[in-house]
């Protein structure tokens, strides 16, 4: 009961009842500044970004690239059987269909930002696991929807 007491009593009680303020439809201020969607008002307050770009170019700066390393004579030897191997697994459409094979790849990926000290002189390692597709003519092995020069390979297991 105190509640009802309260509500009654309200200070402004004559302000709450009127609601919001309106136009009249023929007001010129109305025509001219009609009253804005929610979903618009509350693109107003997303966050403005003042230098464009800048937060890209300072995480483009944050990779370390690093020149590739030569792959001694064991490590060649093993990339070779392991790429015989891979050539048997995946040369055939059907057997590759029915039996996919899981493939890990490190390989090494040069630097493609032409605003980087390091375009085109360095790179980094990456390692990717997905299905193999085999071994292309054009010396590439596809790996899902990635294409990796056998040349650039690493190691590879599967």
């Amino acid at each position: 009961m105190s509640t009802e007491k309260e509500s009654t009593d309200f200070r402004y009680k004559d302000v709450l009842e009127k609601g919001r303020p309106q136009h009249a439809p023929t007001d010129h201020f109305r025509i001219r500044h009609p009253s804005m969607p929610c979903s618009k008002r509350a693109k107003i307050f997303a966050p403005f970004d003042a230098l464009r770009g800048f937060n890209e170019m300072v995480k483009s700066k944050e990779i370390h690239y690093i020149q590739k390393r030569a792959l001694s004579e064991y490590e060649l030897e093993e990339l070779d059987r392991k790429l015989a191997e891979l050539q048997e697994l995946t040369y055939n459409g059907t057997i590759r269909r029915e039996h996919p094979l899981i493939l890990t790849v490190t390989y090494f990926k040069l630097c493609e930002d032409p605003k980087n000290d390091a375009y085109h002189s360095a790179g980094t390692y990456e390692t990717i696991t997905g299905i193999c597709y085999g071994i292309s003519p054009d010396k590439t092995i596809r790996v899902d929807q990635t294409r990796i020069p056998i040349a650039d390979i690493v190691s590879m297991k599967y």
